[in-house]
């Protein structure tokens, strides 16, 4: 199943400091065409700094969804994607069972040279749900295997970046191929100090091979059974696992990848009726909880930003389905959305944070005839010089030269300049 996901720099808000954050949001019914009606319905035709997109599974589908969505990205946008390897082990992984697929993906990448990926692969690898988790050693060489494959085609930082992605919960399983149905325990911090138990730190493959860390995430109250009502602090903050102190001590860039709440949480016991009703009728605290992860995630030091996952496979909870949740906060179908979305939109695309963005990959942002680039130090030279060339309508014979870098070819095509 492909999970699109748009996504979008977020700069402070009210008593939040100036940090910036990623809020993403996952596209309803997972096609394209679906951003452009967030786009046309609920976010004014805005063009945003950041796109994600999640594939559990690979088929003609994704290969033709990823593509498109490749050439259909904005200038000047990244395109961060979770790529699935979905019924294969860590094990089949290094021994080159998901090669192909991963070959495939890297050199589209590579044929796009303006085109600049967070890459997010083996998600959660320290729980029970996916065959490729509960394996740290095999993990890892699967993890380098896979960097190997995006060297054989010449990708490098500049282009790409490689997100090394966890659960918030250490909870592997016993099973020799891990699933859904599979037996868990937690491996909380003194059950590790008891046992050994393996947590995310066992499956980091190294510093060198690692640019980003992602960390997942939600707050399920009680959309489908009785959970807690927990805010992102507590969450991260538990000292039963340390999550967020853990994270951060790789030093490198943290980004919660992959978070969520319901909008449902009353204190009687859980009743499917109840919650459904909340879920009608109740929009105060889901918005608190959305302003809640922009405030915490603003004034942690370290940290990106969040994807959010937007989400709702219950059909507003008139479905039960395991582990899901009314996650959404802009449905384009029903209509339903959070306000507290829309009031932190209206502080986004930020010029500071679009080249923060940028300089992940080593380049700078700039903002040129309407639109923002993503360009190198020579680009960008090359493009304000472009900016005053046009303004002061000066000559533009040297631009027809055969050594101009493909991103100015490109702009000046869109511009028909260049014929």
């Amino acid at each position: 199943m492909c999970l699109v996901i748009l996504v979008m720099l977020i700069l402070c808000m009210g008593t939040i400091s100036a940090q910036w954050f990623v809020l993403g949001i996952k596209s309803h019914d997972n096609t394209w065409d679906n951003i452009h009606r967030l786009h046309t319905y609920y976010l004014t035709g805005e063009t945003l700094p950041l796109y994600s997109f999640f594939f559990d599974t690979w088929d003609d589908v994704s290969e033709a969804t990823i593509q498109q969505a490749m050439d259909w990205l904005p200038q000047g946008t990244v395109f961060h994607i979770s790529l699935t390897p979905r019924t294969h082990t860590a094990r089949q992984i290094m021994a080159w069972s998901f090669d192909a697929q991963y070959l495939r993906f890297f050199r589209w990448v590579k044929e796009r040279p303006t085109l600049h990926v967070m890459f997010r692969t083996m998600h959660e690898m320290n729980g029970w749900r996916y065959p490729w988790g509960s394996d740290p050693h095999s993990f890892r060489r699967a993890w380098h295997r896979m960097r190997l494959l995006a060297q054989h085609v010449w990708l490098t930082s500049s282009q790409i970046q490689f997100v090394f992605s966890f659960n918030h919960r250490d909870a592997p399983t016993n099973d020799e191929t891990p699933s859904k149905a599979s037996p868990l325990f937690f491996c909380d911090l003194l059950t590790k100090q008891r046992t050994g138990c393996f947590t995310f730190e066992d499956y980091y493959p190294g510093s060198t091979l690692v640019d980003i860390v992602g960390l997942s995430f939600y707050n399920r109250g009680k959309a489908a059974y009785d959970r807690q009502w927990l805010s992102a602090q507590q969450i991260l903050t538990n000292p039963r696992w340390n999550t967020l102190t853990r994270a951060l001590s790789f030093g490198k860039p943290l980004i919660f990848d992959e978070v969520g709440t319901s909008a449902v949480w009353y204190r009687s016991s859980f009743n499917a009726q109840l919650s459904r009703h909340v879920f009608l009728t109740e929009y105060k605290r889901k918005n608190e909880r959305l302003y809640d992860r922009a405030r915490r995630t603003s004034q942690q030091s370290g940290v990106l930003g969040a994807i959010y996952f937007n989400a709702d496979f219950t059909q507003g909870l008139s479905t039960a389905i395991s582990g899901e949740a009314d996650r959404a906060v802009i449905n384009v179908d029903t209509g339903k959305r959070y306000h507290a979305f829309d009031d932190i939109l209206t502080r986004t695309n930020n010029a500071d944070d679009r080249e923060r963005l940028a300089r992940l990959f080593g380049k700078h942002a700039i903002f040129l005839q309407g639109k923002w680039w993503i360009v190198t130090r020579q680009e960008f030279g090359m493009l304000a010089a472009l900016q005053k060339k046009m303004t002061d309508r000066q000559s533009w014979w040297w631009l027809y030269r055969d050594d101009l870098p493909p991103l100015i070819k490109r702009f000046l095509l869109e511009h028909h300049v260049l014929k």
